[in-house]
């Protein structure tokens, strides 16, 4: 009797080893998002871009997400997913994270650390920025924008118009590359005024009842065609309500504005997801950063375009963003890689 107890005892802590043993080995994924996973925009994006790049892993990946979280809360957040859910890895999807990473990776080095954003402050062996050059997607729309406007005679008073977030170098760039692409479409240098929501919302990415306000003041200010560089679909339904031409950034927009929504840059992190984790598990997972251009991994490219579009321009579009791809074509030439990252300059014409 006895001998059997041990035996039992011994078969057991084997398997309490091996079972010891297959858990260390599995992988866990964290995912903080500062949007809702529901808000047709940037966090649902990287949602469901991470649950396809966890998915080819089947149980060997484990995924722990944290959507709204705003920056006030991210240490606890991110402090709870290392010391209660054991993560590996935190992809922290919002450049205004990386203060509070900066302190997290030394506090936290066996944990590695990415954020999206191409410009690294404090360089640390466990940290990574990543992001796409959207700015350059953002253009090309406006390109066909553009076009579409030469088509018609446009008044006197016409103006572009953008709704955006918050004035910091990343929505700049975007606000300058749109409006330079319809120009370039276009032919003349039309006036431009972009709206901050974050001057009338605590949330500057999402309030769709704020947006649709700023869209629908600057069409009453001559506004032909809108911008939205936003997480919700609210400016491009008045646009389409107003039958304004519009552009978007993210996702595709166009189900929401059928008649009248030209294109939008598109962003898949999916593959990029996919590669960092699968370098996390083969331990050759590297510090640095990431700024991928058109086509590129994380990939960027304009999604469906208008059906309304004619061939013509849709034919110029598409070449076009093969020479952008190629680097045959430059968005913004006139400014350096270090000003693209830190300039708060517009264009002459565009004003807030």
């Amino acid at each position: 009797m006895r001998l059997r107890v041990m035996l039992w005892l011994a078969i057991g802590l084997s398997v309490v080893l091996f079972v010891s043993a297959v858990a260390e080995s599995k992988t866990t994924v964290g995912l903080i998002l500062i949007g809702s996973i529901h808000d047709q925009g940037w966090s649902q994006t990287h949602y469901e871009n991470m649950l396809a790049a966890v998915d080819m892993y089947g149980d060997d990946v484990e995924l722990v997400i944290q959507e709204e979280v705003w920056d006030p809360m991210f240490t606890e957040v991110a402090r709870d997913m290392i010391l209660s859910d054991n993560v590996d890895i935190i992809f922290a999807a919002s450049a205004t994270y990386q203060g509070f990473i900066a302190v997290l990776a030394d506090e936290f080095p066996e944990v590695m650390w990415e954020f999206t954003d191409p410009s690294v402050i404090e360089p640390k062996d466990n940290v990574r920025g990543y992001y796409v050059r959207l700015y350059e997607g953002n253009f090309l729309a406006g390109v066909a924008v553009g076009r579409l406007l030469a088509m018609s005679s446009l008044p006197d008073d016409s103006i572009v118009g953008l709704v955006s977030s918050i004035a910091f170098p990343l929505t700049v760039r975007n606000a300058n590359a749109a409006v330079a692409g319809v120009r370039y479409g276009l032919g003349i240098d039309i006036p431009a005024k972009v709206a901050w929501l974050g001057s009338v919302s605590d949330n500057p990415w999402f309030n769709p009842e704020q947006e649709a306000l700023l869209a629908r003041t600057l069409i009453s200010g001559g506004a032909v065609a809108l911008n939205s560089t936003l997480d919700s679909t609210a400016v491009i339904e008045v646009a389409e309500d107003r039958s304004v031409l519009s552009w978007g950034i993210t996702r595709d927009n166009t189900p929401f504005g059928l008649t009248t929504n030209v294109a939008n840059s598109v962003i898949d992190w999916t593959a990029y997801y996919a590669d960092r984790i699968q370098r996390l598990i083969n331990d050759t997972w590297d510090a640095g950063s990431t700024w991928a251009h058109m086509l590129g991994e994380p990939r960027v490219e304009l999604g469906p375009l208008g059906g309304f579009l004619t061939l013509d321009i849709a034919r110029e579009i598409w070449a076009l963003q093969e020479e952008i791809a190629s680097g045959d074509f430059v968005v913004l030439p006139e400014l350096s890689e270090l000003e693209l990252l830190t300039s708060m300059e517009f264009l002459p014409g565009l004003d807030d």
